[in-house]
C-alpha cells in the first residue's frame, strides 16, 4: 500500500512539476482547503489576517472561510463579472496592508469558467501575499505552471491526476 501512494505521490509531483515532497494527501478536496485555510489562522491574531475570495467559490472553500469570519477574521468577498469570471482588478482593490491570503477557484465547477489564475497570482506575488486555488476542476483538464502563475497552495482530487481515489491532495509548491 505504501508503495502505491508513493507511487501516486510521484506521478502527481511529476505532472505537477514540483517535488514529491510537496504533495500531501487528504480525505478529500475539502479537506485540503481546510488545511490551508485553517492551517495559516490557527495560531494568528484574527485582527492580522485578512483573506480575500470571490462569490463563486466551492461550498468548500466558503464554509471554511465563514467560519473564520465569524472567528473574527476579515474575509473580503470580491464579485464576479456578468460572465462567471473574477476581474483580477477587483482582487487588486481589495488588497489591505492586512492580507495574508487569497483563496480562489480555478475553473468554477456549476458554470465551467476558468479565472485568470496567472494574473492574480501575478498580483499575490507583487503584494507578498500567499495564494491558494482550488484546482479540483481544473486539474487534468487544464495544463499549468505553479511556479509561472505563483501559486503556493494547490488543492484538487488526486485521482483526477491517478492518485487514490476518492482523495484529495495538496501541493505545497516550496
Amino acid at each position: 500500500a505504501k508503495s502505491a501512494v508513493e507511487n501516486a505521490r510521484d506521478i502527481i509531483a511529476n505532472f505537477l512539476d514540483v517535488s514529491s515532497k510537496d504533495i500531501f494527501f487528504a480525505s478529500g478536496a475539502t479537506e485540503s482547503i481546510n488545511l490551508v485555510h485553517l492551517g495559516l489562522t490557527e495560531n494568528v491574531n484574527p485582527g492580522s489576517f485578512h483573506i480575500i475570495t470571490s462569490n463563486i467559490e466551492h461550498s468548500a472553500a466558503t464554509e471554511s472561510l465563514n467560519h473564520l469570519s465569524q472567528k473574527g477574521f476579515d474575509v473580503t468577498i470580491v464579485n464576479v463579472d456578468k460572465t462567471g469570471i473574477i476581474d483580477p482588478t477587483s482582487i487588486a482593490d481589495a488588497i489591505t496592508d492586512k492580507n495574508r491570503l487569497i483563496s480562489i477557484i480555478f475553473a468554477n465547477n456549476e458554470i465551467g469558467t476558468i479565472n485568470d489564475i496567472k494574473s492574480i497570482g501575478q498580483i499575490c506575488k507583487e503584494n507578498d501575499i500567499l495564494f491558494h486555488v482550488d484546482a479540483t476542476q481544473a486539474v487534468g483538464k487544464i495544463r499549468f505552471d505553479l511556479k509561472e502563475m505563483n501559486i503556493d497552495f494547490l488543492s484538487f482530487t488526486a485521482h483526477k491526476l491517478y492518485g487514490p481515489k476518492g482523495i484529495g491532495a495538496l501541493c505545497i509548491n516550496n
